[in-house]
């Protein structure tokens, strides 16, 4: 204590509530940081995509595919289901990609809460990157002194590549 006043019950519960606070106005932004650094198999959703009959290229490609709106980071394009050999050639631009191709197959991360919002699916080692990540967050308003925090920086991100390694290791080849 060194000469401080034990804290009081209502500082325990203030400090309670504000720490509370900050967990909730970062929780979203951490979570969606998290997905966007992996390629989850959790979070992986494969869709077939239809051109966009209403959308005609300028040049170059033919056909124009609407990019879904709860896609994070793509793990596979191809033309074709097995989503093998991969397509190489196509043109992300605006919402759209552009290819030659009259459908494309797309594997990805999601945030839709089906798949990559889904906490039900995530991993134990994702859950404690999460958790180290959001500590990190609010440790400087919790008081930690700037080489603890430094330290929860380097505990966070060993969590995070932990994670990334056993759900690639559990991916098929």
């Amino acid at each position: 204590s060194q000469g401080r006043a034990p804290p009081t019950p209502a500082d325990e519960a203030y400090m309670e509530m504000k720490l509370r606070r900050l967990l909730d106005e970062c929780y979203d932004e951490i979570v969606a940081y998290l997905l966007s650094e992996g390629l989850w198999n959790f979070g992986q959703r494969t869709v077939a995509l239809e051109y966009e009959t209403s959308i005609e290229p300028a040049f170059g490609y033919q056909y124009a595919f609407e990019i879904p709106t709860d896609l994070v980071r793509i793990v596979a394009i191809a033309q074709n289901g097995e989503l093998f050999p991969p397509l190489n050639d196509y043109l992300e631009e605006g919402d759209y990609y552009h290819t030659n191709c009259s459908v494309l197959y797309l594997q990805y991360v999601s945030n839709h809460a089906d798949y990559g919002l889904d906490t039900a699916k995530w991993t134990p080692s994702f859950k404690k990157a999460l958790a180290a990540h959001l500590a990190v967050e609010i440790a400087p308003t919790a008081r930690m002194a700037a080489n603890a925090i430094q330290r929860l920086e380097v505990k966070a991100n060993l969590y995070l590549k932990n994670a990334r390694t056993k759900d690639a290791m559990d991916q098929s080849i």
